[in-house]
């Protein structure tokens, strides 16, 4: 990642991003990280609440709710704690979801912003005019987004996760099919042309038009797998592995930041 970012982002400074460089960490997948009874502890939490606070996003691809940090600690503290490895970071939030497969999910994102319904701070979106907005009236929230972990907890046919070459420092969650135009300027190491080979897309690609592909290269992709961990610095763009109407899947995701 020495790439140098010639636009900086509303509410960035070289030196933000320089700094969330030199924390970079590849995206991986720890196989068995958890145990069993760890991941049976996090689909309880998921089935005893989600009746009642589940919230549809994703344009209805999807249902979720957040969690407080008290109520994972006790589940998965210790496996975020071991696998950041140091103390400069802080909790931001998360979600548990489920993709419940009546419609497709295919937006190509990044993690920078996820504090939305969650205690404290409730910004109006996560993305576009309406948080650069907010942020420019509350500008003491700004932070710098650090690693996503993805815990996979169940899937009905097949689920995976897609991690591109291509990164966004600002301080948005961009959705890439809907915000191209604006934000294509920032995005770090678009490869002019399209670049995904055909099996590749069939398999794990092929909910999005090609068009919107143009300019990405494929860093990894990963399989699910229960008691698995996926991880990914949260601005490296990434979308979720293509699903058929009907399949579901369901997970929970950790976001962290820079501690400041």
């Amino acid at each position: 990642m020495e790439e140098i970012t010639t636009k900086i982002p509303e509410f960035r400074t070289k030196e933000d991003i320089d700094f969330m460089k030199s924390m970079y960490r590849a995206p991986k997948q720890y196989k068995n990280h958890i145990t069993e009874k760890q991941h049976a502890q996090l689909m309880d939490l998921w089935a005893n609440h989600k009746d009642k606070r589940q919230f549809d996003a994703g344009g209805g691809a999807s249902l979720r709710f957040p969690y407080d940090w008290e109520e994972l600690d006790p589940i998965i503290g210790d496996t975020i704690r071991a696998t950041v490895g140091h103390d400069g970071w802080r909790f931001i939030s998360g979600r548990l979801y489920h993709i419940h497969g009546q419609k497709v999910w295919d937006r190509i994102h990044t993690d920078n912003w996820n504090m939305v319904k969650t205690k404290g701070v409730k910004a109006p979106n996560n993305k576009g005019d309406k948080l650069l907005n907010w942020l420019t009236e509350n500008p003491e929230h700004v932070y710098k987004p650090y690693m996503t972990y993805v815990f996979p907890l169940d899937f009905s046919h097949e689920a995976s996760t897609v991690v591109f070459d291509q990164s966004y420092w600002g301080v948005e969650s961009i959705y890439y099919n809907g915000h191209k135009d604006r934000v294509h300027k920032y995005v770090e190491r678009i490869d002019p042309g399209y670049h995904i080979e055909e099996d590749t897309y069939n398999k794990y690609l092929r909910h999005i038009p090609k068009d919107i592909l143009e300019g990405f290269t494929i860093k990894d992709v990963y399989d699910w797998e229960p008691q698995d961990v996926i991880s990914w610095v949260s601005p490296q763009i990434h979308v979720a592995g293509a699903m058929d109407l009907g399949w579901t899947k369901t997970g929970v995701t950790v976001w962290i930041a820079h501690k400041e």
